[in-house]
């Protein structure tokens, strides 16, 4: 790793007490710069290795479609990226993988992380102590991180770390020529939200770009949302997160509806063309 790439930590690394307490490394703040809270996308947290060292099960995280892992990204001092290497027992514990991550604002970056080697996961769930579990869920507070999917993963848990949620703004929205293919698996009837963006007029449909208005539209939500997402993901040709072919990328949002706000999944238009609607809302053209 070199200076200037951003790590992505989502367990014990987010606890300065805990990295300076065996006096082994740099210090926290001087070995890690905080750049940002993050997303790992389409991933979930959990525990399926021990560790000696911490007498239990230690975070990992694995693929999932429709999952979320709440972290922070850091950029580590040169020095920094040679302790991250010693406290992960990289190559042979964990192993450096590189990833795409969404900021809180909405940005998707490549990232660093860490992941269990494989010969190391075990198949079933491994209790995390109660010492480690107090670690994880203090450092993530004081990093103002929602701890609650780690926590969630401590229970073997892993419904906690699914966004459930769709928000849909165009073709797909009821009375529009997709709305059948938000139907199946849904629970109940979809609510009224809005989101910050800009929302563009690309002719036979519109598109979400990046930016502070309001774009109004609707909030599905799903018992299981990874059906949901495999088609919505063919519909709306996202092809897997970084892939240059992609025409919308998906990406989570927060909406704001009538019961406060929810987070939830929506597509954004990777393009640059198309005339900005101005009422935000695709049937006011």
């Amino acid at each position: 790793m070199t200076i200037g790439e951003l790590y992505f930590g989502y367990g014990s690394n987010l606890n300065e007490d805990d990295w300076n307490s065996s006096g082994d490394f740099l210090p926290w703040k001087e070995a890690l710069q905080i750049y940002n809270q993050a997303y790992l996308l389409d991933h979930i947290p959990v525990y399926h290795y021990f560790s000696k060292g911490r007498g239990g099960g230690a975070l990992d995280v694995r693929p999932l479609k429709g999952g979320t892992v709440n972290g922070m990204l850091f950029r580590p001092t040169v020095e920094g990226w040679k302790n991250v290497e010693k406290k992960e027992g990289s190559p042979n514990y964990y192993f450096p993988k590189k990833i795409i991550v969404q900021t809180i604002t909405g940005e998707l970056l490549e990232a660093i992380t860490y992941m269990v080697v494989e010969h190391r996961k075990e198949a079933e769930f491994i209790q995390p102590s109660k010492k480690y579990q107090k670690i994880v869920h203090e450092g993530m507070r004081n990093l103002e991180l929602n701890p609650s999917g780690q926590n969630g993963a401590a229970v073997n848990d892993e419904s906690i770390s699914m966004c459930n949620n769709v928000f849909v703004y165009g073709t797909l929205k009821q009375g529009f020529s997709r709305e059948n293919s938000m139907v199946e698996g849904r629970n109940g009837s979809p609510s009224l939200g809005k989101i910050r963006g800009i929302l563009m007029d690309l002719g036979p449909f519109p598109g979400l770009v990046q930016g502070d208005n309001e774009v109004i539209g609707e909030l599905h939500s799903f018992t299981k949302i990874k059906p949901v997402l495999d088609r919505l993901d063919e519909i709306e040709g996202f092809y897997g997160y970084g892939k240059s072919f992609n025409l919308f990328e998906r990406i989570l949002c927060n909406v704001e509806t009538d019961n406060g706000k929810m987070l939830a999944w929506t597509y954004r238009w990777i393009g640059s063309d198309g005339i900005p609607i101005e009422s935000g809302e695709w049937c006011k053209r």
